[in-house]
């Protein structure tokens, strides 16, 4: 979601996929995206996620400003952070590049709702960041 709310669509996927295994976990009977992948593969249908009261959503961190990661990223907010991932280390330079932007951080977030989610999402910039990656001042 942009600065002044609007949304740019960057990717539509309809599939499970690794990324956002931590999340899909917590709505799985079992807890365990991969078992359920390869129950699946098998041609065994597992059981409906419970999604009731459940929101879910996998979080790029995409950064469109150059620097040092860590001038960027508060790192040990980072690392404390459950389940969220840094796609770079202390050391590696950003350079800002392309429409999208570069991938510096992935999260999955559970919430009550959507509205949840969204606030989580937002909270999440002004915790794992020093300077918002879009180039908005936190």
């Amino acid at each position: 979601m942009l600065e002044d709310g609007t949304v740019k669509l960057m990717e539509v996927n309809a599939r499970p996929t690794m990324a956002f295994c931590k999340a899909y976990c917590e709505v799985l009977e079992n807890g365990n995206f991969i078992d359920t992948c390869m129950q699946i593969n098998r041609g065994i249908q597992p059981k409906d996620p419970l999604l009731e009261g459940k929101s879910l959503a996998y979080v790029p961190m995409n950064c469109h400003v150059s620097g040092f990661f860590e001038e960027i990223a508060d790192l040990e907010a980072v690392e404390a952070t459950p389940n969220v991932s840094a796609r770079k280390k202390q050391g590696d330079y950003i350079q800002a590049m392309g429409d999208s932007g570069i991938y510096l951080i992935t999260g999955n977030l559970v919430g009550s709702s959507p509205d949840d989610v969204r606030q989580k999402h937002k909270d999440l910039y002004s915790r794992l960041f020093k300077i918002h990656p879009m180039g908005y001042i936190n």
